[in-house]
């Protein structure tokens, strides 16, 4: 009778134990989709916005994948997110562009991938770091080419190769220079995104 009631005990415990790990906590951030009809846009967001992809539907922007982010989290833990993100945008969208904005704030508060294109400029030979320039041709160009040589976003091509894209950095525009390190950190920045 004693061994009865024990197996009882710990069939409830781990039933009970079930239901608080399985049911009550939460399976991870919640994702809301909003259409936008005025805007012919969907987007794609955490419920409390911080982090957000929007699609389009216009003809011109039907390609296009445009990252928001004003989180506090790193950058690691922001793309896992933004990777079950965009597991919620249909499968049958294709997409040749991803726009995050500037390059900055892209992530919200880390600054990684603004790093990371300083110091691959500080050590590239295609910058110099004396006049605060490329040695040759336009900075747009330059800190492109120094983007994807050094690869300074190693964690969105994990995620979008997961997703099956290939990523690069196709466009850059309106590079900033720090006046003191004579170093680019910050650019308005494109992707673009293919099928292997």
């Amino acid at each position: 009778m004693r061994n009865i009631k024990l197996f009882l005990l710990l069939l409830i415990v781990a039933v009970a134990l079930v239901l608080v790990f399985v049911v009550l906590l939460p399976k991870g951030p919640k994702i809301i989709v909003l259409h936008k009809d005025d805007f012919k846009e969907t987007v794609y967001a955490l419920e409390d916005n911080s982090i957000s992809l929007t699609t389009y539907e216009t003809e011109l922007n039907k390609d296009i994948l445009r990252l928001r982010s004003s989180s506090e989290l790193p950058l690691k833990e922001q793309v896992g997110i933004i990777s079950k993100i965009l597991k919620k945008v249909p499968r049958e969208r294709q997409f040749r562009t991803f726009f995050i904005g500037r390059l900055i704030n892209a992530f919200g508060a880390d600054r990684t991938l603004s790093e990371r294109l300083s110091l691959a400029a500080d050590e590239s030979p295609l910058w110099d770091t004396v006049k605060g320039c490329p040695f040759t041709g336009h900075e747009n160009q330059c800190v492109k080419e120094i983007a994807n040589q050094t690869m300074i976003y190693p964690e969105l091509r994990e995620m979008f190769a997961r997703h099956g894209y290939e990523i690069e950095v196709s466009g850059v525009e309106k590079v900033l220079i720090d006046p003191q390190t004579k170093l680019p950190y910050d650019c308005m920045t494109w992707f673009s995104l293919s099928k292997p």
